[in-house]
């Protein structure tokens, strides 16, 4: 079985929503267990949350998630998954990477060191 502290990359200064999306997903998948954009939206933020209050640090840094008609969004991730409707998700939610010399790649963020949001999703 691969140890998802391994296979992902977090760090202690925070992450993008995608890779905590990313994160939920694996886990999700382990478990067995379908996930919605909805649902997906909803722990990424409780995880933001619980993240924010236990460590004084917010999980998600790269955005802020905005209040819709349906419960806190962040809106990249909601751009990368809104093709799956109310259907589970069956991917993962890739980034453009830039880099200092103008090039770019497309890469699928994750996280490691995942004990810093691991006691959050686990409540969910």
């Amino acid at each position: 079985m691969t140890n998802l502290n391994e296979t992902h990359n977090l760090t202690a200064m925070g992450h993008t929503a995608k890779a905590v999306a990313n994160y939920v997903l694996d886990l999700s998948e382990r478990e067995g267990v379908e996930i919605t954009p909805l649902k997906l939206q909803k722990m990424v933020y409780i995880a933001h949350g619980w993240h924010l209050a236990i460590r004084g640090q917010p999980l998600v840094t790269d955005e802020y998630a905005e209040a819709w008609d349906h419960g806190p969004v962040f809106p990249s991730l909601y751009y990368e998954i809104r093709e799956f409707g109310k259907k589970p998700i069956t991917r993962r939610a890739p980034d453009l990477i830039l880099y200092d010399d103008g090039s770019a790649k497309l890469e699928t963020p994750g996280l490691e060191d995942a004990d810093q949001i691991m006691g959050a999703v686990q409540i969910l």
